[in-house]
């Protein structure tokens, strides 16, 4: 993130109407707003460069700062109780813009040092990983690739027998479908707040 990150409620608004900016400072350091117009934001030296006219405002000034995290994508937390001990489930039906990317995250539930998640693996297709209480990884990945901007339900299940498996089931079949499987990372028994 930029040291400095700020953005407006909206992008326009008529004469004597409101407008909000929410500013991001890191380490919650002091910043200065001037507003100007734009008359060229070319930043290359080769180009006619950067011109702008100073708008003054009475909102001109030095501001505290306050730091505000912004995490990339769709993001939620929650605590649930949830009974483990016949097993987990996460699914989700996704629209991958990104699957050539690498490793991104779908999905998590995580109880102490036991976690799994759901993912688009680094080669492309869904994965399930799941880390035992003993700390010890294991990795489930759907060798077939998912396709780009195709409806697509990804489901992660790990057995009570500690079993991961996964797998990718396309809305529109082609040669996108798959699964796979791998054993050892149980989770933890009873009913925990995850």
């Amino acid at each position: 993130m930029h040291p400095l990150t700020g953005y407006p409620d909206r992008w326009s608004v008529k004469p004597g109407g409101a407008l909000s900016f929410m500013v991001s400072s890191t380490g919650g350091r002091d910043y200065a707003v001037r507003f100007v117009r734009h008359l060229c934001a070319d930043p290359n030296p080769a180009g006619p460069g950067y011109e702008a006219v100073i708008m003054p405002t009475v909102l001109d000034g030095t501001f505290s700062g306050i730091e505000q995290h912004a995490h990339l994508g769709s993001f939620a937390h929650a605590s649930v109780p949830l009974d483990l001990g016949k097993g987990v489930r996460l699914s989700a039906t996704i629209w991958p813009t990104t699957p050539a990317k690498g490793l991104q995250g779908v999905l998590s539930v995580q109880i102490g040092a036991w976690q799994m998640a759901l993912c688009v693996g680094p080669g492309g297709g869904a994965m399930a990983m799941a880390t035992g209480v003993d700390g010890r990884m294991i990795i489930a990945e759907v060798p077939q690739k998912l396709l780009e901007r195709r409806w697509t339900d990804v489901i992660a299940e790990l057995a009570a027998d500690g079993t991961l498996s996964v797998s990718q089931s396309p809305h529109a079949k082609l040669w996108d479908a798959g699964a796979s499987s791998v054993q050892g990372a149980p989770a933890p028994s009873g009913r925990r707040m995850c």
